[in-house]
């Protein structure tokens, strides 16, 4: 079952997605970066205006409807991720570069108001990182893991709406992959 947000309000994305309002920052862009104002580098919880996202391991299907989005996950245990989120270009280029640290259960997602083919690289970033890439349905496309200070390019093959990064090997560890599905809470796009 999707649980709904208090005053939460679509965003046009059907299933697995809710995007509730609240006050934060929203990323897209290619890179990875650093700190914003709302943010230090300690990468503590309350360093976070707490967005967070909901994977649901095992929770893959073949049939991407809204129906078979709900049934998978609400058969799967949720892993909570708490997101840091960019609005301005500015904070979309700085992403999670200058950092030297990154707590376990945090990270940052890039969103996109339509499919995008985009890049990342680490140019500036201290942290070795994982990046999953997210249709707008919620299924995880592909992970990448990124090397500090590379400048290769990591893009997946198809199309993606969302891009979240951890700090490396956290979505193996956790047992999440290609075709599971995510749930966003506390974002708001719009603002």
């Amino acid at each position: 079952m999707i649980r709904k947000a208090a005053g939460s309000r679509p965003f046009g994305v059907p299933g697995a997605f809710i995007l509730a309002a609240s006050a934060v920052l929203l990323l897209s862009g290619p890179a990875c970066g650093g700190q914003t104002e709302s943010s230090s580098a300690t990468g503590r919880a309350d360093d976070y205006e707490t967005p967070k996202a909901l994977f649901f391991p095992g929770s893959g299907s073949e049939e991407d409807s809204e129906e078979a989005v709900e049934a998978a996950a609400g058969a799967a245990s949720e892993i909570v991720v708490y997101l840091e989120v960019a609005r301005t270009q500015q904070e979309k280029t700085q992403g999670l570069m200058n950092r030297d640290y990154l707590a376990p259960d945090h990270g940052m997602v890039f969103i996109y108001d339509h499919p995008v083919r985009g890049s990342f690289w680490m140019k500036n970033t201290f942290i070795p990182l994982s990046i999953a890439f997210i249709s707008g349905s919620g299924v995880i496309l592909d992970i990448q893991d990124m090397e500090p200070h590379s400048l290769n390019p990591h893009q997946p093959a198809e199309a993606y709406m969302y891009a979240v990064e951890m700090n490396q090997g956290f979505f193996a560890e956790k047992g999440i992959g290609v075709g599971d599905r995510v749930r966003f809470e506390s974002i708001d796009p719009a603002s």
